[in-house]
């Protein structure tokens, strides 16, 4: 289930760009004109926000992967605590 939630995470700015660019196929191309003043993207905030997500995720894997080796590792103890007792 959390596997499910966290591609649906990584494919959902795919999905918002495909969606955004199916909805006016090639209505806001406008030519290039050296020297023409523009409207102009934050290019920093782009990055902030892509620096952001690539470290959300990053710390998402490795909590998933700290929580599963807890349970692993408990796991381990339970069955040396049940080997043990069969062994006596």
């Amino acid at each position: 289930m959390k596997e499910r939630a966290l591609a649906l995470l990584l494919a959902l700015p795919v999905l918002l760009a495909s969606s955004t660019a199916a909805a006016d196929p090639g209505g806001d191309f406008q030519p290039y004109k050296p020297g023409a003043a523009t409207e102009q993207v934050s290019a920093p905030l782009h990055v902030v926000l892509a620096y952001s997500l690539i470290w959300l995720v990053l710390l998402g894997f490795v909590a998933s992967v700290w929580r599963r080796q807890r349970r692993v590792e408990a796991e381990i103890r339970e069955m040396r605590r049940q080997l043990e007792r069969t062994v006596r």
